[in-house]
């Protein structure tokens, strides 16, 4: 009404507790790829108006299941991702993970995967991808 073109709508992922922007539709890796499949399962899923992506239910050591969808690197630049990176119980091995929370309020968004750690104080390998849950 103020003469401004409208700004185009994009599907997103966001932080379910402070709605921050965390993966956008163009982020989404659709393709399936090697799990844990002692503590996995495969689904397909319709998301962010793309395609079937697949979808894990990943099962932790601690009987916690998650359902995590995979995101490139521009929703890794979204998170805040720390921690020392770990190939323990990672649910897509060979790839290391640590965890991913929100920037804004720190809410568990859930891990990045990247390359396995290397040896001595070189600083932890760049995320591959996201595992959102």
């Amino acid at each position: 009404t103020d003469g401004c073109p409208e700004e185009p709508r994009v599907a997103a992922i966001c932080c379910q507790r402070c709605e921050s922007p965390i993966a956008a539709e163009t982020d989404l890796l659709p393709e399936q790829i090697p799990r844990l499949e002692s503590a996995s399962y495969p689904y397909q899923l319709d998301l962010l108006g793309e395609e079937e992506a697949w979808v894990y239910s990943a099962t932790n050591p601690n009987a916690a299941r998650f359902d995590v969808a995979r995101f490139g690197p521009g929703a890794c630049a979204r998170a805040l991702i720390y921690g020392a990176p770990t190939a323990d119980h990672s649910f897509f091995p060979p790839h290391a993970w640590r965890m991913a929370v929100c920037p804004r309020c720190f809410a568990h968004l859930g891990w990045s995967f990247g390359q396995p750690p290397r040896e001595g104080p070189a600083p932890p390998p760049p995320a591959l991808f996201l595992g959102l849950i």
